[in-house]
């Protein structure tokens, strides 16, 4: 599962990076407008590691990034799906959740029995 928090408040819930991609277009995610988090709510970074810029004589012909990638930030940040939530007014309709509240339960459990193991 994929959560992210776009620039307008609105969380959406997808069930993995193909339905991610189909919904969250290039420039959402260049311009920053789009953060991702995993199911334990740790911070996710979008790469595109098939951009390349297409030049004929010079001349830029595309700057299509191809499809992105989500990887882990690499800085262990507990509290970051927290102040995601905080932001979050809307939830967009999807097959788990019917309500962010029912979102702030989940990443509580998850967050209690991390600290449990």
């Amino acid at each position: 599962m994929i959560f992210a928090l776009l620039d307008d408040g609105t969380l959406a819930v997808f069930a993995d990076l193909h339905d991610a991609r189909r919904d969250v277009e290039f420039p959402e995610i260049e311009s920053g407008d789009t953060t991702f988090y995993n199911e334990r709510g740790e911070l996710l970074i979008a790469t595109f590691p098939g951009r390349s810029d297409r030049r004929i004589f010079g001349i830029l012909i595309t700057n299509d990034p191809g499809p992105f990638e989500l990887v882990l930030s690499g800085t262990p940040d507990e509290s970051a799906i927290n102040i995601a939530l905080s932001r979050a007014v809307a939830l967009q309709d999807n097959q788990w959740f019917g309500s962010l509240e029912e979102v702030r339960a989940h990443f509580a459990k998850v967050s209690s029995e991390s600290s449990r193991a």
